[in-house]
């Protein structure tokens, strides 16, 4: 697998710096966007037809439009290779921090491997080839899950939930993400009063009716629940709950409070093992129920892997083949999908997709290793 990803990332990086002037799908649209803001046009109601071959639809929160007005400076070929360059570079420094927090003795080479097979990710290629936003919030997840980890030794504990969050200030879809607040109050308030001041600068900037526009996309949706046969999904798709039939939005709502309700309920065994699981099984849910789960979006698991795997590496016959063969699975997404829609079955395409399996691994193992450490403790406090 790590050949496979290094052979396609020299591919892919070679390509992607011979056409580094090209414009990008969705940055095109940031682009405009940032134009807008400068501009003082609606950012949600003004047609996004500037630049050709671009992207129409624009979902993000409007203080976001801020990050967007510096690359205007450039013409919009060489702003999207800059703006791919700052994120693969965020998600590449918050990757190795992640790594160096949770494994401080780890080889060099090893940490140089697994980010040159990470550079090879298709998830990653895939997002850098679009001009998407989803590296960037990666690579602030990876950096304050870090923080996290540093949090229990005093340091950081007033930003490392924040930072953690950042994603799902970014994008709403990333708000289970978030499970590990309700585990500490302090993080929990930090967040939320972040939360808070973000909101009140945005009016500041944008506005009552702005942010009202925001919440009419948002409801609009962007094929929120829309069904398509498996036989006709393109090959970047997945629905791990697609089964569900007209039950998936239910079954959505039942898993994400379950994740609360346990997340909130761990907080009585504070150990570090526990924390770490939490934090990933939060990530992993990400995915699973996520409105248009899409191969993007398991960018994610390698910040819930690298967390899963250290945690494995200390543990008596930790099960650190789980997460490598997650991430494994999600990499194929789009030549698998692409294969087996091609037999014509429903039923194939849905009981073998790799990026499906990918996220029930490890949402399944993290809640046997929460149930585990619930029942150890419970053990100890039947001694006592």
């Amino acid at each position: 697998m790590a050949t496979l990803m290094l052979s396609q990332a020299v591919g892919f990086y070679t390509e992607f710096f011979r056409t580094w002037n090209r414009t990008l799908f969705h940055f095109g649209v940031y682009y405009q966007i940032g134009q807008f803001a400068i501009e003082g046009l609606p950012l949600y109601n003004t047609e996004i037809t500037r630049i050709a071959n671009t992207g129409s639809r624009y979902l993000y929160p409007p203080i976001i439009a801020v990050l967007y007005v510096p690359f205007t400076l450039l013409p919009v070929g060489p702003a999207g290779f800059v703006f791919n360059i700052l994120s693969l570079g965020v998600f590449l420094g918050g990757l190795v921090y992640l790594i160096e927090t949770l494994e401080p003795t780890a080889p060099k080479w090893v940490i140089g491997l697994a980010v040159i097979c990470s550079t090879g990710f298709s998830p990653l290629t895939r997002s850098l080839y679009l001009g998407q936003m989803t590296p960037l919030m990666i690579g602030l997840v990876c950096i304050g899950v870090g923080l996290l980890e540093r949090e229990r030794t005093g340091d950081w504990q007033a930003v490392s939930g924040v930072v953690a969050s950042l994603a799902a200030i970014i994008k709403m879809q990333y708000a289970p993400l978030g499970a590990f607040l309700l585990r500490g109050w302090n993080r929990l308030r930090n967040t939320l009063l972040a939360v808070s001041g973000l909101g009140l600068i945005s009016l500041a900037l944008f506005g009552v009716a702005e942010h009202q526009a925001f919440i009419e996309v948002l409801a609009a949706g962007k094929g929120w629940g829309k069904t398509v046969d498996p036989v006709n999904w393109t090959p970047g798709d997945f629905k791990p709950l697609y089964f569900m039939t007209n039950y998936r939005i239910h079954a959505k709502f039942l898993i994400i409070t379950g994740v609360a309700l346990l997340a909130r309920y761990s907080r009585r065994i504070m150990t570090t093992r526990m924390d770490r699981y939490v934090v990933a099984l939060g990530l992993v849910t990400v995915p699973l129920v996520s409105p248009t789960p899409n191969q993007l979006i398991l960018l994610i698991l390698v910040p819930a892997c690298v967390v899963v795997a250290s945690t494995e590496l200390h543990q008596p016959n930790g099960a650190v083949w789980l997460p490598v063969a997650s991430v494994g699975l999600a990499h194929i997404v789009r030549p698998s999908i692409q294969y087996l829609t091609s037999f014509n079955s429903n039923l194939l395409v849905l009981a073998l997709q790799p990026a499906a399996w990918a996220v029930y691994l490890m949402f399944g193992h993290c809640i046997l290793r929460i149930a585990q450490e619930i029942q150890v403790n419970r053990n100890k406090d039947s001694i006592l």
